[in-house]
Formats: structure tokens, sequence, C-alpha cells
């Protein structure tokens, strides 16, 4: 996407719908090769544990969307900290952001990531959490990990200054 669209994905409703098609048609197909949520399916929770978190932590003043966007940028950002992507990757989703018109937020400090994270519906029963790595655009990783080093991993990312180039 982000080499494909010249304006803010919103100003460009035909693009838009194709996109959005196309996304669902690629969900619908995830889901039903793994109906289980084993492996494939999981995928597609990119960005949601953040997502919901920052949902939770504006009170639900931010939507769904905008929240599950902010997270797949934080796990990108963390991503490329963590040598995963190059940097031409990393502009890529960044400017693909940008182009959403989407307003960036995060986390006043860890403690908030930790108080929202932990209480995630994903956290599995030993209390270790699938989180979703991105290793490229479009190329994506499972990697169990506790909660202390997901929120390790985001910290960097996720812990906002509006004033900073974070």
């Amino acid at each position: 996407i982000g080499d494909s669209v010249d304006l803010p994905l919103y100003a460009e409703k035909e693009k838009l719908e194709d996109f959005i098609y196309d996304c669902l048609s690629y969900k619908s197909m995830i889901v039903e090769k793994d109906e289980r949520d084993s492996f494939e399916r999981k995928i597609l929770n990119l960005g949601h544990t953040l997502g919901h978190a920052i949902e939770e932590d504006s009170g639900y003043e931010i939507s769904h969307g905008e929240a599950v966007a902010n997270g797949v940028l934080m796990m990108a950002e963390s991503s490329f900290r963590a040598f995963r992507m190059s940097r031409n990757d990393i502009e890529k989703i960044r400017n693909a952001f940008i182009k959403t018109g989407i307003e960036k937020v995060g986390f006043s400090s860890v403690d908030d990531i930790r108080k929202y994270v932990s209480k995630d519906k994903k956290i599995a029963a030993d209390g270790d959490i699938d989180a979703v790595l991105i290793n490229a655009p479009g190329e994506c990783g499972i990697s169990r990990m506790s909660i202390d080093s997901f929120i390790d991993y985001v910290a960097e990312s996720a812990v906002y200054n509006p004033y900073s180039d974070n």
C-alpha cells in the first residue's frame, strides 16, 4: 500500500473500497484455513494487543481501527529497532500510516502499557503472549514471550511523546 497510494487513503473512495475488499478477502481465506486460531489466524492479531490497550487507555475515545493501526505501527517500529526489518521497510510503513490521516498516539509510561497488556484476552494460560512480529511488510511471524519481554520489546515504540520524533 505504501507505494501505491499518493493521497490520504480516505480521499480516494474507490481505492479505499478495493483495498478493504482485498483485506477482507484475505482475512476470510485465513479464517477458513485456520478455524482454531492455531497459527496463520494469529497473524491477524497484528497490532491488536497494543490496540486494545490504546482503546482502554483512551476510555474508548479512540476507535478500534485507529487503535489497532497505532498498534501495528508500534509493532513495526519495534521490529525495526530489533533489526527485524530494513529502514526502507519501516519508512514504507510509516508513510502508509501517515497517509491514512490517523493521529499517532501512544502510552504515557511503561506502567500504562503493562496495566492494559496484562489484561489482554489473548494471554495464554501460562501467562505468556503470542506476539505477532513483523519481518518485512507483508511478512510476519509469531513469537511466544512473557509479558515483561513483550513490554521490553515494544516500550521504546509505544511510549509516545508528541514532541519527539518517536
